[in-house]
């Protein structure tokens, strides 16, 4: 015969700290995830500048290998040549054999990047320096594209995803024991299933439960918390996994009162 689960032995009650470390973390994730999704895709992309240039301006970065390449002076003075007015900043030379050389120019106030084919000398082209995906990504990636309070802000939601990374650990880690679940798994356990369930949380089964209720598993492991200032009603009558059909043949309920503020472990049904 299948006793009622024992749903009125109290575990330990959540330290104040507790309930002020998940808030944190709450906030914390709010402010901190759309910069970690941003930095996330911009860093990503920033990651294979190589392959995106190539592949987005090919017509620019790409030559054809020959015999003999032209010296870097030789190249200047094709640029110089071409642009008269413009004043050459920096020289990147080619970064493979097929590869075009670069050049860095200001014509008429407008930074540009110059691209010459370092084997015939002939001029594939330009891009504006200040406004193309990778500079744009890193200027996102460095201060969101409005300068010095883009900057701020991403130094702030830096220093709150430590606050995350502390509080989340805090509220994952095992209490009560020892190393057990942080240096070596809880073998003792014995693979039983735990749940947290709160009022009005929709169940593993697909189904939910009053504001007042709770739900208990009706296998060993289960937890249930209830929130500050409520008492609650708890139901024992989940669907047991099918392992333990055999051992359950008939739905047992279960009601009790949960003081608030409390967290209680189930000990489950017993044949």
């Amino acid at each position: 015969m299948a006793s009622s689960p024992d749903c009125t032995a109290p575990a330990r009650a959540a330290p104040p700290f507790y309930n002020l470390a998940w808030r944190w973390h709450f906030y914390a994730g709010l402010f901190v995830i759309p910069f970690m999704i941003l930095l996330s895709i911009t860093g990503i992309i920033y990651l294979f500048k190589p392959q995106l240039d190539t592949w987005m301006y090919a017509d620019l970065m790409q030559v054809s290998v020959a015999e003999q390449r032209l010296s870097a002076d030789q190249q200047l003075a094709i640029v110089r040549e071409a642009y008269p007015q413009a004043v050459v900043s920096k020289y990147l030379p080619p970064a493979a054999q097929d590869r075009s050389a670069q050049f860095v120019i200001n014509r008429d106030g407008q930074e540009l990047n110059l691209f010459v084919d370092p084997y015939n000398g002939s001029v594939l082209g330009t891009q504006d320096a200040l406004w193309n995906l990778q500079t744009v990504v890193r200027k996102l990636h460095g201060d969101l594209l409005i300068g010095t309070v883009g900057d701020r802000l991403i130094e702030l939601a830096a220093g709150w995803g430590i606050v995350l990374v502390v509080s989340g650990l805090y509220l994952w880690w095992p209490r009560g024991s020892g190393g057990a679940g942080v240096l070596w798994p809880r073998l003792s356990a014995g693979g039983c299933l735990r749940q947290v369930v709160r009022p009005g949380q929709p169940t593993a089964d697909g189904g939910g439960l009053p504001a007042d209720h709770l739900q208990l598993r009706q296998w060993p492991g289960a937890v249930v918390e209830t929130p500050p200032g409520r008492t609650l009603r708890c139901a024992a009558a989940a669907p047991r996994p099918a392992a333990l059909e055999d051992r359950h043949r008939r739905d047992d309920r279960a009601r009790c009162d949960l003081p608030a503020g409390r967290r209680f472990a189930t000990a489950g049904l017993r044949s």
